[in-house]
């Protein structure tokens, strides 16, 4: 089985000698389709710069290996004493390339600590790009690094930097100006970065001579601890026992390595954060049409915080408060930008007035998939159902888009919002009104479980990923039916008010699936490999608070 594209963006035409580039993440590859005829026009994988982490593992081995003889000496008076255990594992995902597993393991024993070094391929968790079509960033999850790509007009992704977290990335934007990018982490901070800025000199996921890599993090090497005070200085029993104490201690603590290229820390919320967004208006009461901006963020505890634009995020504006469950997606449509479209863990959108904070409207879910569910369990097992109905039970918003509709009368529909629910076969399309009104349109059946949705807005279009490994309404459970699409397409119809399949497009993603179909990775079952890819594709449900009793 073919693994699936998790991540979608599209860019769009820039000249008259570029192509319209759709750029599809399937595992810790990116690939570049022309979205005209559905054609490959380049792939971009990390194993070729792992091969060079590989050997730089290799020679600081040697180095250790013939520069820690001394080390290993001196510890051997007290290596009875010690327990031997290995050093913790770093969890990354697996990366099969045909029957070889490219990754590297490397077990280095000073006196008597193992430490074991893991070089691996992370997987893309995010896409996106600059306005321009000229820059295209991406986030991989377990070695929390942002990669910047120069994007050229051939579909040819170029490296240009790549810079390394402190904590995983969960949402990455970029400024109004294309010119600072946003990352916010689960621990709740945002960070803003330049989006040309440089690469570090040296690379935290490597071992260099004078730091090791311990859970993840970046730790310089222990120096020697000398206690301040000594045998003349302290008089008291109790003095003394604590100094004998200090004495022990061999090492100092561990200290994180700083960051190495250009941050700032613009915001932290207290819980974990799920999504955020840049938003810029036009302020009247400023003189020369002065824009000012501002950053949506939203977390687990169920809030949408709206915080000043760069430099001033330290300054809350408001709260929106209205949501009961984690709010795990944000949208505001460009060509309103005044209102805000959130969705997370209820059974219902909220449409907001995210300026003074207020509820516009209230709009079910649930309630569309219904019928498609019905449909679906006349045709599997009880036990199938169990599993499906788990799904359905608990709605968790993935994906919110929006689309406005090219040359539309002022006093008509003037866009579309579209949300993708996690572990659903379907998408929900609505429509936005120039008042803020959101009616149900339709809800569009797929073959499989929505991942992900690119918008071409000057077509009416969009593209979308499926879960082809799945079965249908499961996060879990593997499908062993034959071979399903990876990719689908919709138009938007104007004369029937709908959307539906057109000739142009199945003619495009038929060529697509082809190319996906034709890749050499291949999923291959056994050990945790399947819980590895489910955890990557199905995120969202694992933020809802459970209570006592109730399991994973």
């Amino acid at each position: 089985m073919v693994k699936p594209f998790q991540c979608l963006y599209y860019c769009p035409l820039r000249d008259s000698n570029s192509l319209n580039v759709l750029l599809a993440a399937s595992g810790p590859q990116i690939f570049s389709f022309d979205v005209s005829d559905g054609s490959l026009l380049f792939t971009w994988s990390s194993t070729a710069d792992e091969e060079g982490t590989r050997n730089l593992l290799q020679n600081e081995l040697r180095t250790l290996s013939n520069g820690g003889k001394n080390c290993v000496k001196e510890a051997s008076a007290s290596q009875d004493n010690d327990a031997k255990r290995p050093g913790k594992r770093r969890k990354l995902s697996p990366h099969e390339s045909g029957s070889e597993t490219v990754s590297t393991e490397i077990i280095i024993q000073d006196g008597n600590e193992e430490r074991d070094i893991a070089a691996s391929t992370p997987a893309v968790i995010k896409l996106t790009g600059s306005s321009n079509g000229r820059y295209a960033v991406a986030v991989t999850g377990e070695d929390k690094c942002i990669r910047v790509f120069e994007l050229f007009g051939n579909g040819t992704l170029l490296e240009s930097s790549k810079r390394y977290m402190p904590k995983r990335p969960c949402a990455v934007v970029l400024t109004t100006d294309d010119s600072t990018i946003l990352c916010a982490d689960k621990f709740g901070d945002v960070y803003s970065l330049p989006l040309l800025g440089r690469s570090p000199e040296k690379d935290p996921q490597t071992l260099s001579a004078d730091s090791i890599v311990n859970d993840g993090d970046v730790e310089t090497s222990h120096k020697a601890f000398v206690p301040s005070a000594s045998t003349l200085t302290v008089h008291t029993r109790r003095n003394h026992q604590a100094l004998q104490n200090q004495q022990k201690v061999t090492n100092q603590p561990k200290t994180k390595r700083p960051l190495e290229f250009d941050h700032q820390l613009v915001l932290g919320h207290v819980s974990l954060l799920t999504d955020l967004a840049y938003v810029t208006l036009s302020a009247p009461e400023f003189p020369l049409g002065k824009k000012r901006s501002y950053i949506l963020t939203s977390d687990r505890d169920e809030h949408i915080r709206v915080s000043r634009g760069l430099p001033q995020a330290h300054i809350v504006e408001g709260y929106c408060l209205c949501h009961t469950e984690f709010v795990s997606k944000l949208c505001v449509p460009h060509w309103q930008p005044q209102l805000l479209v959130s969705g997370g863990g209820d059974d219902y959108l909220v449409i907001w007035d995210w300026i003074s904070g207020t509820v516009r409207l209230r709009v079910d879910l649930k309630g569309h998939f219904d019928e498609l569910w019905k449909s679906h369990t006349m045709n599997i097992s009880n036990s199938q159902n169990t599993i499906s109905d788990s799904v359905l039970a608990r709605i968790a918003v993935s994906g919110i888009w929006s689309m406005r509709h090219p040359e539309t009368p002022v006093n008509s529909v003037q866009g579309e919002i579209i949300i993708a629910c996690e572990g659903i076969p379907a998408l929900l399309f609505y429509s936005l009104h120039p008042q803020g009104g959101l009616t149900f349109r339709q809800c569009l059946p797929v073959v499989g479980n929505i991942l992900d949705v690119a918008v071409l807005e000057s077509r009416c279009t969009i593209l979308y990923s499926m879960d082809n490994i799945h079965e249908k309404w499961s996060t879990k459970v593997l499908d062993q039916g034959p071979l399903r699409a990876s990719f689908g397409a919709v138009t938007f119809s104007a004369s029937a008010q709908s959307w539906s399949q057109s000739a142009d497009c199945e003619d495009a993603t038929s060529v697509m699936n082809k190319e996906a179909w034709a890749r050499d990775e291949v999923l291959q079952e056994g050990g945790g490999k399947e819980s590895a890819l489910s955890e990557l594709l199905y995120s969202i449900e694992n933020l809802r608070k459970r209570g006592l009793g109730q399991d994973n």
